[in-house]
């Protein structure tokens, strides 16, 4: 998941290694007007080629990764209706759940 913020991307890791969070993930660094966006990407893919990848919500897709491998497919909202992002929160010593991801997309093999 990640939290998009004036300075940058606070960036969760979900699954295996979720115990590691990056210092900047902290709740109270995500401000009112920040949009959350959920990313889901298949085990092993490098995010790191996402980074300055230009969404755009109208298109089917976007592709992404090494030699055009991979697409970005947004994913409808149905599908995270019931989840909620859950942050670190120094003040409150525990993970606390914010508010509704405001899009989210999905990493596949290009066929």
């Amino acid at each position: 998941a990640g939290a998009s913020s004036h300075d940058g991307y606070a960036e969760v890791v979900c699954g295996r290694g979720a115990e590691k969070v990056l210092e900047n993930a902290e709740l109270s660094r995500i401000l009112e007007d920040d949009e959350l966006i959920l990313f889901r990407v298949p085990p092993g893919f490098d995010a790191a080629v996402l980074h300055g990848v230009e969404l755009s919500i109208d298109a089917d897709e976007t592709v992404v990764g090494e030699h055009g491998r991979y697409a970005m497919r947004p994913v409808p909202q149905c599908e995270t209706a019931c989840m909620l992002p859950a942050f670190p929160s120094r003040e409150q010593g525990r993970w606390v759940t914010s508010r509704p991801f405001s899009a989210q997309f999905a990493v596949a093999m290009r066929q």
